[in-house]
């Protein structure tokens, strides 16, 4: 009866929970955006289908973390608007 969508809102679940219901229909558009899911998560799970434009509103994130996934499909809207990288790593990157 439960709507996984839903279910993957809830800031209660554990990398655990996840992958024991793997064969659910998560929101890993939810689930990767979710304060409850930290950097070292994402980093120790890379067989999870992460969504990295929702990792990118993501309040864990660090700078370290997403200049280790360049090249991931990141929300550079947002990623840049939390202030992450200062003016000079921008203009040394341009």
């Amino acid at each position: 009866p439960w709507v996984w969508a839903g279910v993957s809102c809830n800031s209660n679940f554990t990398i655990e929970f996840i992958a024991s219901h793997l064969d659910k229909e998560l929101s890993w558009l939810k689930i990767s955006g979710s304060s409850a899911i930290t950097m070292d998560m994402i980093t120790n799970n890379p067989q999870f289908p992460w969504n990295y434009r929702s990792i990118s509103l993501n309040p864990n994130l660090s700078a370290d973390f997403v200049t280790a996934h360049l090249t991931e499909d990141w929300d550079w809207e947002y990623v840049l608007m939390y202030g992450l990288f200062t003016m000079d790593v921008i203009d040394c990157a341009s």
